[in-house]
């Protein structure tokens, strides 16, 4: 899938359009941020939590459950996003939410004990920079949890409309191996945990139709087409696309087929899950 970086803009405008139906939409988000809790090492310590992108709050109620002392600021650019976050959690006094673009350095907040990001790297223009630029807020011993969408995420979208318009979809930008490889190096970062790291772990979403199965990126707020620049299909090649939408029930080597309207579609996120320590 070919890329270019998304337009801030655009995204924080589109996720905060879709920020009051998000959490019921947002269906593998919610799957890939409790995979990113459960890799969390045993330990105490973590005394000042940074939520980088954190929408409308889903990570948030995780890590209010693992770490119920712990001073939590969450930082996202989307209004709407950080506006549900403090209605939900207004009775918590340690918890504050910010609009903010993380990839600005007067966004860093110093001393923290866990940086952490679920499915929003993919939204930066400078994803390695500002993920290094991030753990150095970090102290001695801190550390830095992403939930990275990787290369083979949205394979079945991908597909489609390559199919459907004659060209390659211009998609976000996917994390490669080579990306944890830059920034280990850049931050000096020891790995603690690295799932998913050469190829991707997989979390599918099963939807009733092909038609559901795109509308659910607009459900979420990830007008993909719309953000990557492409525009509009046509109808027709709307349509075509449609047809062409890959159904894959067993991602562990089922057998694959194209969607019918009132069949089944799946949509496949490709997950690198990094957790690493900064060196004392």
């Amino acid at each position: 899938m070919n890329s270019r970086p998304a337009d801030k803009r655009g995204v924080a405008e589109n996720f905060s359009s879709a920020a009051a139906a998000y959490e019921s939409a947002a269906i593998a988000q919610s799957a890939i941020a409790a995979n990113l809790v459960r890799r969390l090492p045993e330990r105490g310590g973590i005394e000042r939590i940074a939520d980088l992108g954190c929408g409308t709050g889903v990570l948030a109620k995780l890590l209010f459950e693992r770490y119920p002392a712990a001073a939590y600021s969450g930082l996202d650019m989307a209004p709407g996003m950080i506006a549900i976050c403090r209605t939900s959690f207004s009775g918590c006094g340690k918890a504050d939410f910010r609009i903010c673009d993380i990839e600005e350095r007067d966004a860093v907040i110093p001393g923290c004990s866990l940086v952490i990001c679920s499915c929003a790297v993919q939204w930066l223009h400078r994803p390695v920079e500002t993920l290094a630029m991030w753990t150095g807020s970090l102290r001695p011993g801190g550390i830095l949890a992403c939930a990275l969408l990787a290369e083979g995420s949205f394979c079945e979208l991908a597909d489609a409309y390559e199919k459907a318009a004659g060209r390659s979809f211009q998609g976000v930008r996917l994390w490669q191996a080579a990306d944890s490889d830059s920034l280990l190096k850049a931050a000096d970062l020891k790995v603690i945990n690295c799932g998913g790291m050469k190829s991707g772990e997989s979390v599918v979403v099963q939807y009733s139709s092909a038609r559901e199965a795109l509308r659910s990126f607009k459900e979420i707020g990830a007008l993909l087409p719309r953000n990557a620049g492409e525009g509009q299909l046509a109808l027709s090649s709307t349509r075509k696309m449609l047809r062409h939408y890959g159904c894959r029930q067993d991602m562990s080597g089922g057998d694959s087929g194209q969607s019918r309207e009132g069949g089944s579609a799946t949509v496949t996120y490709r997950v690198h899950y990094l957790i690493a320590e900064r060196k004392p």
